[in-house]
C-alpha cells in the first residue's frame, strides 16, 4: 500500500508540474522576462525538491523490508537507513540555496540584506529572535 501510495504520489506532483510548466509556456509571451525567469527559478527549486523525497522514502521501506526478510546484519542496515534519512533536510536546504537565486544571493552573503545580516551578526553576538525576524523580514521584502 505503501509503494502504491509513493507512486501516485509521484504522478500526481509529475502531473502538476508538467501542467505548471504548460502554463509559464503559455504565459511566457505576457510576462516581463524578470518574472519568467522568476518562474523558472521556483519551477527549478519545485522539481528538485521533489526529486530529494526518495531519501526521506526509500530508506524506511527497506527498513520495513528487514522486517518481512529478516537477514544477518539487519540492525546495523536499519542504522545506516536512518542515519541516511536524517541528510534528507540538509540536501533539500542545498536544493533550494543552489536553484532559487535570490535565496542563494542572501544565504552566501551576496546581496545587500546579506551583507547587513552578516556584519550585524558579527557585532552583535547571539542571535536573538528579533534579529531573525528581521533578517527573513529584509529576505522577504527583496522578493516583492
Amino acid at each position: 500500500m505503501v509503494m502504491a501510495g509513493c507512486v501516485h504520489a509521484v504522478s500526481i506532483v509529475s502531473m502538476l508540474v508538467f501542467q505548471m510548466y504548460k502554463a509559464l509556456v503559455l504565459s511566457s509571451v505576457s510576462l516581463s522576462k524578470a518574472t519568467l525567469e522568476k518562474h523558472k527559478s521556483s519551477l527549478r527549486s519545485l522539481i528538485g525538491q521533489f526529486l530529494t523525497t526518495p531519501i526521506a522514502i526509500l530508506p524506511s521501506v527497506f527498513i520495513v523490508a528487514t522486517i518481512v526478510v529478516p537477514f544477518e546484519g539487519a540492525q546495523v542496515f536499519s542504522w545506516y537507513m536512518l542515519m541516511v534519512m536524517t541528510t534528507h533536510s540538509t540536501i533539500n536546504c542545498l536544493v533550494v540555496i543552489f536553484t532559487f537565486p535570490e535565496f542563494r544571493a542572501f544565504v552566501l552573503f551576496w546581496s545587500e540584506e546579506g551583507k547587513r545580516f552578516r556584519k550585524r551578526q558579527m557585532t552583535s553576538g547571539p542571535t536573538s529572535l528579533v534579529t531573525l525576524r528581521t533578517a527573513r523580514n529584509a529576505f522577504m521584502n527583496t522578493l516583492h
